[in-house]
Order: structure tokens, then C-alpha cells, then sequence
């Protein structure tokens, strides 16, 4: 993919491939709202401070993993529908969310089956490494780790916590989904390891000279912002979009 401006730079250029085939369309104005530490690759008519900045943030790794239970029962005895276990490899589960909508009915008695979110810890936090370093390596040993590791981990996880009251997670856990997020939240500033005038909230950091307007491209996203918020991802769309319509 290429985002550049047309040579009267009175138009945009869009280059991609779809099914193996490129294609190119042009606009007055583009948003780039996608991942931004991608844009230095996208946009060659970016400058380098511009790309020195882009390429200062990490963004955090996730895995998300369902597992569906035949029943809850042991869960109901124990009292505890969430459970955090910091320094495990599942640091934390939940029962999903008792919600209604439609034609569905969440699960309310023991005896239904019932999914619960387990949440893996990708990120080597014992390291002393700082938090953007730990992002690349946890990213890294996410995506080389084979499913087998966080069926056994869940498993085991499920055992120690819900064990003592009546489950035996090899019997009870009917399906596993692991969702990979190599590329996940937004890097939001820490100021145990960034320089302390780095703050999102006040707007100042290399967010900021990251998402500069190029002409008629402007950037969004909430990586643009420096928080993993669903506002600040609108805040960015907004004032995105303003920078083109003052054109």
C-alpha cells in the first residue's frame, strides 16, 4: 500500500492489491486512521523527524481466550466469577457479562454451559526491561508460542482456581478460541521509563509530531493520541477530518 499526493498535489493517490491485483484510486483529502508506526512505510512523502516519532511507540500485545464450560457449577460454589493471578500465565478470568439482548438469554443457572474469558499475560514483566521493550519481546514469544501452551496454561489455571470447589478443567472445558493481538492497544506513556513531559493528557510527546498533517493527509487513530481509549480514537477522527475541511 502507498498513500502519496498527486504531482499538482491537488489530489491524494491510494495505491493497494486486492486479490493480487493493484489498484490505485485518488481523492481530494485522505484520514489515514490504521496503525501509525505502519505510515512511515505507507507514506514516502513523510519526513524523518516525522518517522522518528511515529516509530517511538509500541504497541501492546493481547491475547484474548474464550473457554466454553459444559457447566459453571463449580464457579457458582466458589462465589468468585472473576479472579485475578498476578505472575501467573493466565492472570486473569471472568465469566462473560450477564447479558440479555434479542433471543439470547445469558446463562443463569450452574448447570448451563457458560464462557468465560481468560486473559494471558504476553508481556515478560519480571524482566526490568522497559515497557516498550517488553511489548516487542512479549510479541514475539506470542507469536511463536503454539496453542498447546495456552491449552495447558488454562487448563491449569482453571484447576488451581476452581479445582478445590468441584471442577476438573480437562473434564469440564468443552472448546478453547485464542485471539492473537500482536499489535494491540495503544502505547500510553509511562512515566516510570518516559521523560516526564511526555503526558497524552496534555497532549505533549512524540504522538504529537507524529500525526502532522501532511497537505492533504491527515492522521487519526488512537495511536495518535497516546491512549488506548475508544474517545481518544474519536477525538483523533475529529480533529483529522477538521484539518482537511480547513483546506
Amino acid at each position: 500500500m502507498e498513500v502519496r499526493h498527486a504531482a499538482d498535489g491537488a489530489a491524494v493517490d491510494v495505491t493497494y492489491v486486492q486479490d493480487g491485483t493493484t489498484h490505485r484510486v485518488r481523492g481530494k483529502h485522505a484520514v489515514m486512521a490504521c496503525y501509525n508506526h505502519m505510515l512511515p512505510w505507507i507514506c514516502p512523502e513523510m519526513g524523518e523527524e516525522q518517522k522518528t516519532a511515529l516509530r517511538y511507540a509500541s504497541k501492546t500485545p493481547f491475547s484474548y481466550t474464550q473457554v466454553a464450560l459444559g457447566n459453571w457449577r463449580a464457579i457458582a460454589k466458589s462465589g468468585h466469577g472473576m479472579v485475578y493471578s498476578p505472575g501467573a500465565f493466565v492472570s486473569e478470568v471472568w465469566l462473560d457479562f450477564p447479558v440479555s439482548m434479542g433471543g439470547y438469554e445469558y446463562p443463569k443457572d450452574p448447570d448451563d454451559p457458560i464462557v468465560v474469558t481468560a486473559y494471558p499475560i504476553e508481556t515478560p514483566d519480571r524482566s526490568g526491561l522497559a515497557p516498550r521493550d517488553q511489548f516487542r519481546v512479549g510479541r514475539a514469544a506470542m507469536l511463536a508460542r503454539p496453542f498447546a501452551e495456552y491449552e495447558a496454561g488454562i487448563l491449569e489455571q482453571f484447576d488451581k482456581v476452581w479445582g478445590p470447589y468441584g471442577m476438573d478443567a480437562g473434564r469440564d472445558v468443552a472448546a478453547i478460541t485464542v485471539n492473537r493481538w500482536p499489535h494491540g492497544y495503544a502505547y500510553t506513556y509511562d512515566p516510570l521509563w518516559d521523560p516526564p513531559e511526555y503526558d497524552a493528557y496534555a497532549d505533549t510527546g512524540p504522538h504529537v509530531a507524529g500525526r502532522a498533517q501532511m497537505h492533504r493527509i491527515s492522521i487519526a487513530n488512537s495511536d495518535a493520541g497516546a491512549q488506548a481509549l475508544v474517545q481518544t480514537a474519536m477525538d483523533q477522527g475529529h480533529r483529522a477530518v477538521t484539518e482537511q475541511l480547513a483546506l
